[in-house]
């Protein structure tokens, strides 16, 4: 049976502040928690109702406790309108920049991403298209954010993820093993003209202003995706849609 207390943290696990001080996230369904036991997570604790008491049988319980919930408590805990029934506690993972191996692939750097879902939805295109890490700017979303974590479908779990000031840090350590950098910009060369190497950084900005022309200063070239539409097409578009449009000439050019 869960405790009031254990209702209480979990509900705050919704609000930065708190996920930040428990150093704590929630990811709930099934299909989450599938992508979430093939990672190197940590799951603190697990919530099932009723219902779904007999997948207890399939989850390795060793290391992490697993709580019986009555479909009301679940309700209360859960940061979804339906709950699915499966809830996870997980521990954040804090990714330092230096860190990752961004020498010989491609990877995906976010400035000012505000959207949840679009933030999700550019995780999940980069685990499809073999993107193995992300920086964020410090302005995005939450990367832990409920939003971010169930819109990205469990692909959170398999994408490197670094918080980092992108002209201050990242940028200086690409032009330092010499990576070529493009950014996403209304005024770039058209992507189907170009070629790709197997190895760069992809820059994408926010959805409304696109990148900071300190960004934009620094970069070896900006890339865009032409308008076919003429006078009469839609101003712009978002940009989990620009990202996965470029992503895939990238992987298919490189």
């Amino acid at each position: 049976m869960i405790s009031k207390s254990d209702i209480k943290v979990i509900r705050s696990l919704q609000i930065k502040k708190f996920r930040v001080e428990h150093n704590l996230f929630i990811c709930e369904g099934e299909k989450l928690l599938q992508e979430l036991l093939r990672s190197d997570y940590k799951i603190r604790s697990l919530y099932l109702t009723e219902l779904h008491a007999e997948k207890i049988g399939n989850i390795d319980i060793k290391d992490f406790p697993i709580t019986i919930c009555s479909q009301k408590d679940m309700e209360k805990i859960s940061a979804l309108h339906t709950p699915p029934g499966i809830l996870a506690t997980v521990e954040q993972k804090k990714v330092d920049v230096q860190s990752l191996s961004i020498k010989n692939e491609w990877s995906l750097a976010l400035d000012s991403i505000r959207d949840p879902g679009n933030i999700g939805t550019i995780i999940r295109l980069a685990h499809w298209f073999g993107i193995k890490q992300i920086v964020c700017n410090e302005d995005c979303v939450d990367i832990y954010n409920p939003k971010v974590v169930q819109s990205s479908m469990g692909s959170i779990f398999h994408v490197n993820m670094a918080i980092e000031n992108i002209s201050k840090v990242l940028i200086p350590l690409a032009n330092k093993i010499q990576l070529p950098m493009y950014a996403a910009d209304m005024s770039g060369d058209n992507v189907y003209r170009l070629s790709f190497g197997n190895k760069g950084l992809l820059i994408i900005g926010n959805e409304s202003n696109g990148l900071s022309k300190e960004i934009l200063n620094q970069v070896t070239q900006k890339i865009c995706i032409p308008n076919f539409g003429g006078l009469n097409a839609a101003e712009s578009l978002n940009a989990a849609n620009a990202c996965g449009i470029l992503l895939s000439e990238i992987k298919r050019n490189a």
